[in-house]
């Protein structure tokens, strides 16, 4: 036990390099798996370029929702939906279940999620405090709860 022992080794690893090596990793995730005979495990399916795929799951861009949703939506010459759910989830694969879509019309009708709103209030505000500085002004945190109010107050922030 650790009362009665007269040694202790302990090893840490530090790094700070992990922001920098996260794409690394995921790509090393989205790798194709191969059968026991060595073939890819999906043979139909060889057009990488329309493979839409996006590493980090929950950090859909509005481009990249509006994409989907385009693609779900699109319509044959009779006016009926062309691709299933199945079609959609071959090509997106990042979306976990249909529902994704549903959700992606309403933030596109809300011009974005509540999450980007704020990190783009956040930039905004950043961007004013640092300019403030610049110019050497006197700043107070009502300056600042002011500047953030009327940033989400413009991008209509419920």
């Amino acid at each position: 036990s650790i009362c009665c022992s007269d040694q202790f080794n302990y090893e840490d690893e530090i790094t700070l390099d992990l922001i920098n090596e996260l794409p690394d990793y995921y790509d090393e995730i989205n790798v194709i798996e191969t059968n026991d005979d060595g073939n890819d495990a999906d043979d139909e399916w060889d057009d990488k370029e329309n493979l839409k795929e996006h590493y980090i799951p929950n950090t859909y861009s509005i481009e990249f929702m509006k994409e989907v949703v385009d693609f779900a939506d699109a319509k044959d010459s009779s006016g009926k939906r062309r691709r299933s759910w199945k079609t959609v989830k071959h090509r997106y694969r990042s979306l976990p279940d249909q529902n994704y879509i549903s959700r992606f019309r309403k933030y596109l009708s809300q011009q974005g999620t509540k999450r980007q709103k704020t990190q783009n209030i956040d930039q905004i505000v950043y961007k004013k405090f640092l300019n403030a500085r610049e110019q050497f002004l006197p700043m107070h945190d009502i300056d600042i709860q002011r500047w953030a109010l009327q940033a989400a107050k413009e991008m209509n922030l419920d």
